[in-house]
């Protein structure tokens, strides 16, 4: 079997497993997974702060940090290394 039904390779020493080889599709799928499972704590205390009311508002946030979010951002500068 190829791609991601391929079986995985258990490598190892003296009878005891040290590493495993999966396809590079199961592995894009497993890290997609591990993200989602790392972001769920964090997920869930920002929308349970957002229900209560706790979470601060864009503004809060930007003054906190000194920024104006008022004041238009500046233009984008042109291409680098283009010729005017």
């Amino acid at each position: 079997m190829q791609g991601i039904q391929a079986e995985p390779v258990v490598i190892g020493r003296r009878y005891k497993p040290e590493a495993v080889l999966i396809s590079f599709e199961l592995y894009e799928k497993l890290a997609d997974l591990i993200d989602e499972i790392r972001l769920a704590p964090l997920i869930r205390e920002r929308l349970a702060k957002v229900a209560t009311g706790q979470d601060p508002r864009l503004e809060e946030v930007a003054e906190s940090l000194g920024i104006d979010i008022e004041e238009p951002a500046p233009p984008a500068s042109q291409e680098r290394g283009s010729a005017a």
